[in-house]
């Protein structure tokens, strides 16, 4: 629920977002799903939690539309966020090759320079991308009208049934790391802005949905590693990726829902903070030397215990995570206001942009003239 400039209920969807990306980090990355995996019906039951969770991707690049559809855009927006990007894969790289003695070749340092240029962070460097676009995509949309607007949401879905019941990706969406998915998901999230989309009148009837979308997807997997034919077996994962149609609706239901949530005032300060860390909570995790080198099977301890078990260590070693990783960037958050960084960075590349436009629009006219 709105109060003043700010959606509490979206504010409060993002930092529960960060906790399904956790919870997806910990039982993929962390190894207790592979750990798991030789016991069926102990996996299947685990990756009830793996499927609740995996519409988290999807609804950032939807919050995203949604929030920003109104806005003209700013190029100012662009530095702090690769700044921030930058920030955490330089210091932590420097951080993990002297505190633990991980290799630092000129190629890691190439990578670590250019954040959003990589595979590393393929999300954000999609999600950038998207960021330059914007208000491009906000002017477009807001001239095409409703019956448009309304058809390129179907189409949206459309495109995610045909990827997933097809059993291959045709469209090359790469299972949702591609930015054309993201551009999509931005534009899904702008649409349900645009034309005021609401859940099902009955709140009853909007929380079934949420609960059942997720549970029809898992029943699919689980019949589909059953089939007994080899080219179903392969494909049992299908409907539990980012452009599957369950996922997606899971997503826009999420957001919804969760925009008609009223948060108490008591609460608000920790929602409001939550939100505000949550990308840096991203970063900080998912630094590739970090990722691959110490999150990388560090949870397969969980794996020996039962089901319940596993999805409450997986909740609360998400819940935890995300605190001390909020803390972090909480506290780089206050040396970058102190230093202004944020602002000057933002115009610098504001009169940069300004420059080189200049300087083009010059040549031009010098061009015309001697023409």
């Amino acid at each position: 629920m709105k109060t003043g400039n700010r959606n509490y209920g979206i504010s409060l969807l993002k930092a529960v977002s960060m906790l399904f990306v956790l919870n997806l980090h910990i039982l993929g990355g962390g190894g207790i799903l592979e750990t798991i995996k030789s016991d069926m019906i102990k996996s299947d039951l685990v990756w009830i939690l793996e499927t609740v969770s995996f519409c988290a991707v999807d609804i950032f690049a939807i919050i995203t539309g949604y929030l920003s559809v109104n806005s003209k855009g700013s190029l100012g927006r662009i530095p702090p966020r690769w700044l921030q990007a930058f920030f955490y894969a330089f210091v932590m790289e420097v951080l993990l090759h002297f505190m633990f003695g991980f290799p630092l070749s000129g190629q890691d340092l190439l990578v670590v320079l250019l954040p959003v240029s990589g595979l590393e962070w393929r999300y954000f460097t999609s999600y950038f991308i998207v960021l330059i676009l914007e208000p491009y995509i906000n002017a477009f949309l807001m001239e095409l009208g409703h019956d448009g607007r309304r058809q390129i949401g179907v189409l949206i879905f459309a495109a995610s049934a045909w990827t997933t019941f097809c059993l291959h990706d045709p469209v090359n969406l790469l299972y949702g790391y591609s930015f054309i998915w993201i551009f999509l998901l931005y534009v899904l999230g702008a649409i349900i802005r645009l034309e005021e989309i609401q859940p099902c009148p009955s709140k009853r009837k909007a929380w079934l949905i949420l609960a059942g979308v997720p549970l029809l997807a898992w029943l699919s997997k689980c019949v589909m590693e059953r089939s007994g034919i080899a080219l179903i077996n392969a494909h049992s994962n299908d409907f539990i990726k980012y452009t599957s149609p369950f996922v997606l609706l899971q997503a826009v239901m999420m957001l919804l829902v969760f925009k008609e949530i009223s948060v108490s005032r008591r609460f608000q300060k920790v929602v409001a903070w939550a939100e505000r860390v949550s990308f840096g909570v991203f970063l900080i995790h998912t630094q590739k030397t970090f990722y691959d080198n110490v999150w990388n099977g560090a949870f397969v301890w969980a794996g020996k215990y039962g089901v319940l078990s596993i999805w409450a260590i997986t909740i609360l070693l998400s819940f935890c995570i995300f605190v001390l990783c909020g803390f972090i960037e909480q506290a780089r958050l206050a040396l970058f206001a102190v230093l202004k960084i944020d602002r000057k960075s933002s115009e610098i590349f504001k009169s940069m942009i300004d420059l080189t436009g200049k300087i083009i629009f010059r040549f031009d006219n010098k061009r015309e003239d001697k023409d």
